[in-house]
């Protein structure tokens, strides 16, 4: 199977789970207002959304790909693959870290250095890594995520054990 039609079946389900999940979130008991049926509905709508921009621009890819343009000599191939899994790997690890350290550390601060080291690693080779963006927003989404949940929400999200236990909070 070519690559353009792997894409082209995971863009087909991508929007074929959104529709599961859109499905299956209209089920919710609703209630008037926003309920525990408006996020759902919101997030399978941006999933069926982006499997069928995913299918456009793999269908404008494959009807413009020809055989010579998408050929990829061996040996640049392997070593891409080799590479590919390193950051798939480093990415499991920082996940792993992120989720065993979010309840003493707390939401703001590990979602803080998660962002800015996934930024850093899924940095192509080719391009320079701009620090000053990266801790910008990695800074700014989490404490933004954090208070919207605890004002908007009102939602708790681990502020983390150890401040507590050092006595700063």
């Amino acid at each position: 199977m070519s690559k353009t039609r792997k894409e082209m079946c995971f863009g087909l389900g991508m929007f074929l789970s959104g529709l599961a999940y859109f499905i299956c979130a209209t089920q919710l008991p609703r209630k008037s207002g926003i309920d525990s049926a408006t996020v759902p509905c919101f997030l399978s709508s941006l999933i069926m959304l982006l499997g069928i921009v995913h299918l456009a621009a793999n269908w404008r890819r494959r009807r413009g790909e020809t055989a010579s343009r998408g050929a990829v000599p061996a040996a640049e191939g392997v070593e891409l693959r080799r590479r590919d899994f390193g950051t798939v790997a480093l990415t499991a690890i920082l996940i792993v870290a992120y989720v065993s350290l979010l309840a003493p550390f707390g939401f703001p601060l590990m979602s803080s250095i998660y962002l800015f080291l996934q930024m850093s690693l899924l940095t192509p080779g080719y391009e320079k890594r701009r620090f000053i963006p990266y801790t910008a927003i990695s800074v700014t989404v989490p404490v933004v995520v954090y208070y919207s949940f605890l004002w908007a929400f009102d939602l708790m999200l681990p502020s983390g054990d150890v401040w507590y236990d050092m006595g700063w909070v």
